[in-house]
């Protein structure tokens, strides 16, 4: 809750008002953990996997959820460099997160529904994508019904890349009522300096 002009407190949101919000919260950490634990991409790692997801809103209206400077601080001071994900995984079940998404029958005949993916590398500044990454489908999930093509950044400069992940239902599924479900791998390399 922001002050409100005369008294009391009144409910601000939106970018202009979590901008400063979260400036803040990184030159807190910045001042607080050992340095060489601190990138763009470990600071932005160690806020995403520590926030507090709030009920009932979806991924567009809150991002990764509520700030939590204190389990960040615990965070970035044990920090691993990592690659992460966001979002870090897909469910077109989980409604109201995945909103707008999990409105939409994903059937045989279909729009395919694209879910943009972000990739931060907290191992350095520059990384590849090594080959091409990989659908595997979990058999016994009904992973085959879904035809899952990637489109990515093969470059990752500076600490972030992108995979395109368009979702369709194959031929075989067009009377198949259920979940599917299986995995994305991909592998990263970063250069050492």
């Amino acid at each position: 809750r922001g002050s409100a002009l005369h008294s009391g407190c009144r409910s601000l949101s939106g970018t202009s008002v979590a901008s400063p919000v979260v400036t803040g919260a990184v030159a807190l950490l910045a001042s607080a953990v050992n340095k060489k634990n601190i990138n763009p991409a470990s600071m932005k790692q160690s806020l995403m996997a520590t926030a507090q997801r709030i009920p009932d809103a979806n991924m567009f209206e809150q991002g990764v959820g509520k700030l939590d400077l204190v389990r960040a601080y615990h965070e970035l001071s044990t920090y691993q460099p990592h690659v992460s994900f966001l979002p870090s995984y897909i469910d077109l079940s989980e409604c109201p997160y995945f909103w707008p998404y999990c409105s939409q029958p994903l059937y045989y005949g279909s729009m395919p529904v694209i879910i943009n993916v972000t990739i931060l590398n907290g191992m350095g500044a520059t990384g590849y994508i090594v080959n091409k990454p990989i659908w595997q489908p979990y058999i016994g999930a009904n992973g085959k019904m879904l035809e899952v093509s990637l489109s990515y950044s093969q470059v990752i400069w500076p600490w972030t890349g992108w995979l395109s992940v368009t979702l369709s239902v194959v031929n075989e599924g067009s009377g198949f009522n259920g979940e599917a479900a299986g995995q994305i791998s991909l592998t990263i390399s970063t250069p050492t300096h």
